[in-house]
């Protein structure tokens, strides 16, 4: 039926940033997670929210996309994308909204964080 379960592996897709301006150009919410294998506050993150059942509904509620920036090679697109952020490391967490400026998360992730920013976006 409609009401599939959340499967408890969100669907990420990686990230672009043509994917991104597609997002954008058909109004669809973004999250961006820009992570890497050594970085241990992404994993830390990862386990705590990004992994969160609650978080997981409200990404699926707003049909989010769900985008993974891999910087684990220090991939210089991902670098370039993190500089337009005035970052210049990981994590970095990115939510995206069409006709809003980006909103940069903190650091260390909640999913009640994470849940309050989705809320605030305009619907």
């Amino acid at each position: 039926g409609v009401q599939a379960k959340a499967s408890v592996s969100a669907d990420w897709q990686a990230w672009s940033p043509e994917r991104v301006n597609q997002a954008m150009q058909e109004k669809q919410v973004v999250f961006i997670d820009f992570t890497a294998a050594w970085c241990v506050t992404c994993q830390v993150n990862k386990q705590t929210t990004l992994r969160n059942p609650r978080v997981l509904k409200a990404f699926a509620d707003r049909h989010v996309l769900l985008l993974q920036a891999d910087w684990t090679r220090q991939d210089p697109v991902i670098s370039q994308a993190l500089n337009q952020l005035g970052r210049s490391g990981v994590p970095v967490y990115v939510l995206l909204a069409p006709g809003q400026p980006p909103q940069v998360l903190s650091e260390l992730l909640s999913p009640d964080l994470v849940i309050q920013a989705l809320e605030d976006i305009p619907r």
